[in-house]
């Protein structure tokens, strides 16, 4: 069995993983935030609505921190702030 050479080389390893994971994440998330917008733009859906129940699936399957392109509509749709 091979041991890690420091408590950074470990360290690195796991950083490593995550960013891994959130690039993986982004790409799923960009091309939602698209389709979202684009639906909204031509008026096929109701953008806000669909948004929020989007970030709502995230958080209800566990999500303690949303990373999102939406942060600013999202914000703005929950202090009841028309654009």
């Amino acid at each position: 069995m091979r041991r890690r050479a420091s408590y950074a080389d470990w360290e690195m390893e796991n950083m490593c993983n995550v960013v891994e994971a959130l690039v993986e994440e982004e790409e799923r998330v960009s091309g939602e935030y698209s389709m979202i917008k684009a639906g909204g733009v031509l008026k096929m859906i109701d953008e806000e609505k669909v948004m929020m129940e989007s970030l709502m699936c995230i958080r209800r399957a566990g999500a303690d921190i949303i990373l999102t392109y939406f942060a600013l509509q999202a914000a703005r749709s929950l202090c009841g702030v028309k654009n």
